[in-house]
C-alpha cells in the first residue's frame, strides 16, 4: 500500500527502532514498523496508516536490510512528494517471551 506525502515537513509517522530478538530476526524490516501515527498530522488522514504495517520503499527504492537510522536518515532527506509503500496488513504482535532466569549467586567471604 502506497502513502502520498505532498507538503514539505514531518510525516507524523513514529517507527519502532530495531530489535535484536528472535521473533524480529524472522520478520524483515520489523524495525522500520510504525508504532503511532501522530494527531492532526498528514499521516493521521490516512486512516489506512495504522500501528504494525511495515515500511517496505522509500520512493520506489527497496529499504530491506538496512539499519534503522539509515532508513530514518534516508526518509529525512527526500523531496516532496514523497511516496511510502507499506505492507498491507499489521505484523501480529510478538509472542510473550517468559522471563529470563537468573542463576543464584552464593557470595563466599575469604576466610582467614
Amino acid at each position: 500500500m502506497d502513502a502520498v506525502f505532498e507538503d514539505a515537513g514531518p510525516t507524523g509517522i513514529i517507527f519502532n527502532n530495531s530489535c535484536s530478538c528472535r521473533w524480529c530476526s524472522l520478520a524483515p524490516n520489523r524495525s522500520l514498523q510504525i508504532a503511532e501515527v501522530k494527531p492532526s498530522s498528514p499521516a493521521s488522514l490516512r486512516k489506512e496508516l495504522v500501528p504494525g504495517l511495515v515500511l517496505l520503499k522509500v520512493q520506489n527504492d527497496s529499504i530491506e536490510g538496512l539499519k534503522f537510522d539509515m532508513a530514518l536518515e534516508l526518509l529525512s532527506n527526500q523531496q516532496r512528494p514523497l511516496t511510502l509503500t507499506f505492507s498491507r496488513e499489521p505484523l501480529p504482535s510478538p509472542p510473550a517471551s517468559p522471563a529470563p532466569s537468573i542463576p543464584s549467586l552464593e557470595l563466599k567471604t575469604p576466610t582467614t
